[in-house]
């Protein structure tokens, strides 16, 4: 496994361990306060660089808007170097540079979004709300046919062709054909938290059963309807994320401090 790859699992999995709020929590974003305080100061440590090997200092840059303290910000996706996309309780925040822009929606919180480049981006929320944004225009509307919360978005270009998958509450999956959401049948007591794939497959992750959290459930789809995969991988407790790089390969990390 490459160096920086290990390290980015072993601070998922310290986050984790740690209690930090899953996609689960989205939920609660609604009636959560939000601190207003000044942020603590961040430390950064690095280790040594080998002999002769130059690195460069890390730097973090926090940028003050006007929506802070507004509500939680629940996702975030980039566009390109020094560009970003964040959604939360006060709509969707553009990042470019040190210039902040915030287009609250007209109905719905979004909880997750996912972008292609700079000329597509796509959001969904509570409540089955979806909202789609191409080539710097508008966030449009679209039906996603369900008033279930939509907890994770996530999508891949093959070949110059989009593709976009949603999930969330009461096992609800669906794809977006051009400028229309279509159900994908998933089994009803799943509640999917995160998207991934690859050229060659998705996977659905999420929880099952009805403890707190729940037993961990894995769907996976070849391009057709979505199938437990539970059966052939480590499902463990709740899945509240995952990275799937190549066809053969699902990292997951959820409930109980587990990589997977």
């Amino acid at each position: 496994m490459d160096r920086p790859v290990a390290i980015a699992l072993l601070v998922l999995f310290l986050a984790l361990a740690a209690g930090c709020a899953p996609r689960a929590d989205r939920a609660k974003a609604r009636s959560t306060p939000v601190p207003t305080a000044a942020p603590s100061p961040v430390a950064v440590t690095t280790e040594p660089a080998p002999s002769g090997v130059a690195r460069p200092e890390p730097r973090i840059t926090v940028i003050a808007w006007a929506g802070e303290g507004a509500g939680a910000l629940l996702d975030v996706a980039a566009l390109a170097p020094g560009e970003a996309i964040a959604v939360g309780e006060p709509g969707v925040v553009r990042i470019s540079g040190d210039r902040v822009e915030v287009a609250p929606l007209p109905e719905g919180i979004p909880t997750s979004v996912w972008a292609d480049g700079t000329g597509f981006a796509v959001v969904v929320g509570y409540e089955g709300a979806s909202y789609v944004r191409e080539n710097g225009g508008a966030w449009t509307a679209v039906r996603t046919g369900t008033d279930a919360d939509l907890l994770a978005v996530w999508g891949r270009n093959r070949d110059g062709v989009r593709e976009v998958y949603a999930g969330g509450a009461r096992g609800t999956l669906l794809r977006l054909a051009g400028t229309t959401w279509e159900k994908i049948a998933s089994p009803e007591s799943v509640q999917v938290f995160g998207l991934s794939g690859n050229a060659a497959r998705v996977w659905a992750l999420g929880e099952t059963g009805g403890g707190t959290p729940g037993e961990g459930a894995i769907l996976r789809s070849a391009g057709g309807p979505f199938t437990d995969a539970c059966p052939e991988v480590a499902c463990g407790g709740a899945v509240y994320d995952g990275w799937a790089p190549v066809p053969n390969e699902l990292w997951t990390a959820g409930a109980r401090g587990e990589v997977v």
